[in-house]
């Protein structure tokens, strides 16, 4: 990494512990601090980045090199953070009102992702015992819907999909969801089941293992007032999701901060039961790099808050996992190699998503083999309507 891009990791780890003390990469005047911006943007981690640089500016060591910190920039930094949580707070309401409109006729609704995640942004090690909380970047709203009564999710696509249709004729659909355009300016994405695996075989299980937990799921109302996934479903899926991301496009560094939020608020036994899923379905490999990639945003921990992992962090596969989000930004949108890759002749595009595959087949090979079946299955679906 850059020394910039340590910097980054730096301030994110004086967000997540501003009790602990200013780390040495940040004691120095020499900090470009546009270009940190920059990464923060590209990371989606920008609300978060903006609580170190305040912890920072009012430490002993931001007050000497103040001057450096420009107000050109600090006031753009500040008005961003101020929109991205009244973003939260917007969405968190549309949240409950798209539960409510789904209970009314007749579905069970349970949040992914999201705004479940942005309840759990929070932090008490600021020495006051003051429940802190952090502002996540939001994004689109992803729901999870079946029918009241029904647990098969083939059952429940066929539903859902006829009660979208109805209000929204014209809802674009793929095979994992249906969109759900309501709001102008908010993606919503309606879920016949929260995940799905490259792997035919292990997508079935998947699948089954969704409809065992559904009701727990969409019975687990949390504070904000809608459902979200049990502790030890969410540690799996979310973790099924980034790896799935990683493989087809990339990740950033909000993922890797939704995940560790998570990890926290999970008590040991939820964590034992994650771990256990995560190995029966086969994450493990990528579990142990993204653990080391947590343990480095929480290098500024002190030792009795750092026994929250899922396993023994992996350093070689984590390191690779690291230099590619921050080589590839939030999806991977910001990854050179990536440019224009939607531009251009599909024989084209097939060769560049074929060169960025290899850059993740040393370490994840049946990860990348499955994801070009799986781009196949979906090709088929598309012409045929048939799954596989």
């Amino acid at each position: 990494m850059t020394i910039t891009e340590k910097q980054f990791i730096a301030l994110l780890q004086l967000a997540l512990h501003p009790s602990a003390s200013i780390p040495s990469v940040l004691n120095t005047g020499d900090i470009d601090w546009d270009a940190i911006f920059r990464i923060a943007q590209e990371q989606a981690v920008s609300g978060v980045a903006f609580a170190g640089v305040m912890h920072w500016r009012q430490s002993g060591i931001g007050q000497r090199h103040i001057k450096r910190f420009s107000s050109r920039l600090f006031t753009p930094w500040y008005g961003l953070a101020c929109m991205l949580r009244q973003d939260n707070e917007r969405l968190t309401e549309l949240c409950r009102k798209i539960c409510g409109i789904f209970g009314q006729a007749g579905f069970r609704a349970c949040i992914l992702k999201g705004q479940g995640n942005a309840a759990l942004y929070r932090t008490g090690t600021d020495g006051t015992g003051t429940d802190t909380e952090l502002i996540r970047t939001s994004g689109d709203i992803d729901v999870w819907v079946m029918p009241e009564g029904v647990s098969s999710i083939a059952e429940s696509r066929r539903q859902v999909t006829g009660y979208i249709r109805g209000v929204c004729p014209r809802a674009s659909q793929a095979l994992q969801h249906i969109d759900f355009p309501v709001v102008r300016d908010v993606v919503i994405e309606v879920h016949y089941v929260p995940a799905m695996d490259n792997n035919p075989i292990r997508d079935r299980r998947l699948k089954h293992f969704f409809e065992e937990h559904a009701s727990d799921c969409f019975g687990n109302v949390e504070r904000d007032g809608f459902a979200v996934p049990t502790k030890s479903v969410n540690g799996l899926f979310q973790l099924h999701h980034i790896k799935r991301h990683f493989i087809n496009e990339g990740i950033g560094m909000r993922h890797a901060m939704d995940y560790y939020f998570l990890l926290r608020s999970m008590t040991d036994a939820e964590r034992g039961e994650t771990w256990r899923l995560v190995c029966e379905f086969g994450c493990d490999r990528f579990a142990s790099a993204l653990m080391w990639v947590i343990s480095m945003l929480n290098a500024s921990a002190s030792d009795a808050e750092a026994g929250f992992l899922l396993c023994r962090p992996d350093e070689r596969t984590g390191r690779h996992l690291l230099d590619e989000m921050m080589r590839g930004g939030n999806f991977g949108r910001h990854d050179v190699r990536r440019k224009d890759i939607n531009d251009i002749s599909f024989l084209a595009r097939w060769r560049k998503n074929v060169a960025l595959s290899m850059t993740r087949f040393r370490y994840f090979p049946a990860d990348v083999f499955w994801s070009y079946v799986f781009r196949l299955r979906v090709g088929l679906w598309r012409r045929t309507g048939i799954e596989i």
